[in-house]
């Protein structure tokens, strides 16, 4: 009787752990927070963007009603969202904008 050779198992690579995702989750927060504190347009869109796909973009698409493809183009490098399209986003994602005055 022939048996195959054991080979090792594949190990999938595991997700971080909770801690690690939220410490991840609040770097790109932060990230951009110091966008939007410089008044940085385009990199806010791309700071939004990264914490959306980070997050799950399906889930966001499911939480707004908004359509996932108009989601990436959105909030994608070139993208244009409106304030609305943000709002919505970032309500989504358990965020809130806060307008406060320049220190």
């Amino acid at each position: 009787m022939h048996f195959p050779d054991k080979k090792k198992p594949t190990t999938l690579k595991a997700k971080p752990q909770k801690d690690e995702e939220d410490r991840v989750r609040l770097k790109m927060i932060q990230a951009l927070n110091h966008a939007l504190s410089e008044a940085n347009v385009d990199e806010a869109v791309r700071q939004s963007g990264e914490l959306a796909r980070y997050q799950g973009m399906a889930e966001i698409s499911a939480a707004t009603g908004l359509n996932r493809a108009q989601l990436y183009r959105s909030l994608s490098d070139r993208g244009n969202p409106t304030f609305s399209t943000l709002m919505r986003v970032y309500h989504a994602m358990g965020l809130q904008i806060t307008i406060m005055p320049k220190r």
